[in-house]
């Protein structure tokens, strides 16, 4: 090695090292992020059901869409963590999700006979709309 370079590989070694100094922490990985939004999709599933009822079904289209914002707020995050490897499948996963919450606000001014199947349809759109980002992430988080 010659003389210039030898001066310059410590140089090289502390600089890499402060580089890392006084960064945020890494964001909570994919994984655990896709561990969330699981959770909060089985949630989505058992929202809704046994609704009657105009007034019921309107605090379930609430419920649904509070739901729906935070379903994307998980893939935010899961895209956030996963270094692009998701982009596409999130990407389009999060614009079916804006449709359908863009559904929910015409839908609760809806009569009972029809926003209940309404409300059953978005779930459905949403499960149909997340299949992809699942089905990613199934092949990419070992369980336990």
């Amino acid at each position: 090695m010659t003389q210039p370079l030898r001066r310059l590989v410590p140089l090289l070694t502390v600089l890499a090292l402060a580089a890392g100094c006084g960064q945020a922490p890494a964001p909570q990985s994919a994984c655990d992020r896709y561990a969330d939004l699981q959770a909060s999709s089985q949630e989505l599933r058992d929202e809704v059901a046994g609704a009657e009822g105009v007034d019921e079904l309107r605090s379930a289209a609430k419920q649904l869409d509070q739901r729906l914002a935070e379903i994307s707020a998980f893939l935010d995050q899961i895209q956030a963590a996963s270094d692009g490897r998701f982009d596409q499948a999130i990407t389009e996963a999060s614009a079916r999700l804006d449709e359908q919450r863009a559904a929910l606000v015409s839908a609760r001014y809806q009569a009972a006979e029809t926003l209940g199947p309404q409300l059953e349809q978005i779930r459905e759109d949403v499960r149909s709309a997340l299949g992809p980002v699942k089905y990613l992430l199934d092949s990419q988080c070992a369980a336990g």
